[in-house]
């Protein structure tokens, strides 16, 4: 899969992952955004943990990202 890059535009934004039965993703931000991983990507409510850059290794609907207006975040995601 093709990493995605997204410059944040809106606090917060989310950022919409796909699903699979074994998943995990890579996140790189540019600078200090606070970026949590969502159970459901239409509920901001459901945040399951927050995460810094680096590799998520659970599965999550999507990524929450909070203080990071004007910030490049890149989402490389695998799994089967």
């Amino acid at each position: 899969m093709q990493p995605v890059t997204r410059v944040i535009a809106t606090d917060p934004e989310v950022i919409p992952l796909n699903t699979y039965g074994r998943v995990g993703v890579g996140v790189y931000v540019s600078g200090a955004a606070t970026i949590s991983t969502l159970a459901d990507k239409g509920d901001t409510a459901t945040i399951i943990a927050v995460v810094s850059a680096g590799v998520v290794d659970y599965p999550a609907d999507g990524l929450l990202v909070t203080g990071g207006v004007g910030q490049t975040v890149v989402v490389s995601q695998y799994g089967d």
